[in-house]
């Protein structure tokens, strides 16, 4: 009997002592699913954990010659012809940005504004999003030549982009209330430069064009204190000094040129860079579906004998753009077919007969006055109606073109 009880115990002692290492396995897995669950948590909490960033844009540092398109971003975004604004441009949270700034900033304000993103924008994109956008709102809106820094406090989850605090700032312009009174004679200035040329009746963008851009350069001078000295000449900087006091910079210029053709419904775009490795300003403006430049302000600078040298040419090559956003492939032609004055595409002795009558009865208007200029004297006389016969009976070639190639 004992013997029996004593080969029992033996058993069961082996049973249990056989199920020890497959319980110590199981606690082992146990433990160790536990600390991977302990890991993937702790990553958890810092994907999703909150944290915020400070992006500053400084305007004149965005447009700075020394920076170009490809060092700034990357330029896989084309500028298709279709477009008619720099925010064309933008991607989905991009034009969140720029419609808010849009609704927020059309005065001079200094006030925060908090936007709650809609579409994702992830912090590694958050930067070069920010700069694109506050670039083409800057030159999309030409009242908005106050601001000279953006400044965006980003907040972040996960990563992402969840809202914005955007404060706008001025560095020269710190007088807000002055510069909204100044908005307000600006818009003045531009609507009655608008009425006018509505009652001319024009049927195409092209005259509409002609007569804004030469309503321009006929009462702007160029101020010459002001290109190295925009701190006390600020006005001379801005459509305020080119539409309303009539002295003004490349600058001023090229955001009055623009503001104008945007009340007309013509498309144009401002353009940063230089010219000749100094500091410019110019536009590019689109006619017949196609992007044309002009220089609003080369073209009326003393010393210049044709105000028409940089109207609707090809770019010459001493101009560089410093545009940290695609700009649209220009046509190179020249836009103004001289001495065509019927606009038919052929030189016929109509054009000569039409030219004379335009003259004699003093109804040169829109564009008639570049057209007719075949010698590009500044006016319109016999002497063009008589090149224009030439062209139509030999074939002579207008001195316009010889003119127009001096100016690179």
């Amino acid at each position: 009997m004992k013997s029996k009880i004593v080969n029992l115990l033996i058993v069961a002692a082996l049973s249990v002592s056989s199920t020890v290492p497959a319980f110590a396995n199981v606690l082992a897995k146990s433990e160790n699913t536990v600390n991977k669950t302990e890991i993937t948590a702790k990553n958890n909490s810092d994907n999703n954990k909150i944290t915020t960033e400070t992006i500053h844009v400084n305007i004149n540092e965005l447009f700075a010659l020394s920076n170009s398109q490809a060092s700034l971003f990357s330029a896989s975004t084309k500028f298709k012809n279709s477009y008619s604004k720099y925010r064309d441009l933008l991607d989905a949270p991009q034009k969140e940005i720029y419609d808010f700034l849009t609704n927020n900033f059309q005065t001079a304000n200094t006030n925060s504004h908090t936007l709650t993103f809609k579409n994702q924008l992830s912090k590694s994109e958050a930067t070069a999003a920010f700069k694109q956008t506050a670039a083409a709102f800057y030159l999309d809106n030409p009242l908005m030549y106050w601001c000279d820094d953006f400044k965006g406090e980003f907040i972040y989850q996960d990563r992402i982009a969840q809202s914005v605090t955007i404060t706008v700032q001025s560095k020269y312009y710190y007088n807000y209330d002055l510069q909204n009174t100044k908005m307000s004679k600006i818009m003045n200035k531009v609507n009655s430069i608008i009425s006018s040329m509505n009652k001319e009746k024009f049927d195409n963008d092209l005259d509409k064009f002609t007569y804004l851009h030469d309503t321009l350069m006929n009462n702007t001078t160029y101020d010459t204190p002001a290109a190295t000295d925009k701190e006390n000449h600020l006005d001379s900087h801005n459509p305020y000094g080119a539409l309303v006091l009539g002295k003004s910079v490349c600058e001023g210029n090229t955001l009055a040129l623009t503001l104008l053709c945007h009340e007309a419904d013509i498309d144009c775009l401002s353009v940063i860079g230089g010219k000749n490795k100094e500091s410019h300003a110019w536009n590019y403006v689109k006619l017949d579906g196609k992007w044309r430049f002009v220089d609003p302000t080369y073209s009326n600078r003393k010393g210049v004998d044709y105000k028409y040298c940089y109207f609707l040419r090809n770019m010459p090559s001493s101009y560089l753009d410093s545009v940290p956003l695609a700009l649209p492939t220009l046509d190179n032609s020249y836009f103004i077919n001289f001495g065509d004055v019927d606009r038919d595409g052929i030189f016929t002795m109509n054009d000569a007969s039409l030219a004379l009558q335009k003259i004699y009865s003093n109804s040169l208007s829109g564009a008639d006055k570049v057209i007719i200029d075949v010698n590009g004297s500044g006016t319109c006389d016999d002497t063009d109606v008589n090149l224009i016969k030439n062209k139509v009976l030999n074939g002579t070639e207008f001195s316009i073109y010889q003119k127009l190639n001096n100016y690179k």
